[in-house]
């Protein structure tokens, strides 16, 4: 896992933090879609199975 904000260290900046959140929404838009996708595959695999 990526570093996570460790105290006794200097605060991070705030143009840090937004990056950091930048790329944790990205992360997770695309874990959303993968997720999504998965489950319209395992429905339309169910849909098809006979019987």
């Amino acid at each position: 896992m990526a570093r996570q904000i460790a105290s006794g260290l200097s605060d991070p900046s705030i143009s840090l933090l937004e990056e950091r959140i930048r790329r944790l929404e990205t992360k997770v838009a695309l874990l959303t879609h993968a997720v999504q996708a998965l489950a319209r595959e395992l429905t339309e695999r169910k849909e098809e199975e006979p019987g």
